[in-house]
């Protein structure tokens, strides 16, 4: 198998998805020992980051807490973790839009820290809280909401 630091070197070459696949298979290896697949998901870290696949970041800082206490991978899982909720509400207004809704014709752009101590999202206010390293404007969301005469129809959409 490959030392720590072949296995830096051999990252370094190919694409991002090549790299992906080599260490995954690393980790997946049944013969890679606990510091490979520990330097193997450190690596696959950093380059799902980069690729902003949040929710495999996530998956594998919540693999590695278990063994390193870390702020920086802290601060990557809160970003991380940030960045999925947007994308989900992203892909939830998407959804609105395209299944027969018309939103609102003035759309706002809400701060995240707003919409997470007031909407669905409270428990991002903590994480928000401790999380100095991050700054908080730069999430920001477009948010579309109904008129106030619209009423919904029973399958819940709005009229």
């Amino acid at each position: 198998m490959l030392s720590s630091d072949q296995l830096q070197l051999k990252t370094m070459l190919g694409s991002n998805e090549e790299k992906i696949k080599l260490l995954t298979n690393i980790i997946n290896d049944h013969t890679s020992t606990k510091d490979q697949i520990k330097s193997a998901r450190e690596l696959r870290v950093g380059i799902n980051f980069e690729l902003k696949q949040w929710q495999d970041v996530i998956n594998d800082i919540n693999m590695l807490e278990k063994t390193i206490d870390s702020t920086e991978l802290q601060v990557m899982k809160s970003k991380a973790t940030i960045q999925e909720c947007c994308r989900k509400e992203r892909v939830s207004m998407m959804n609105l839009i395209h299944y027969g809704t018309s939103p609102h014709d003035e759309n706002e752009i809400v701060d995240l820290h707003e919409l997470c101590i007031e909407g669905d999202n409270a428990e991002f206010k903590s994480l928000l809280e401790k999380s100095k390293e991050i700054d908080v404007n730069q999430y920001k969301l477009f948010v579309y909401r109904p008129l106030p005469n619209s009423s919904k129809e029973p399958n819940g959409l709005l009229k």
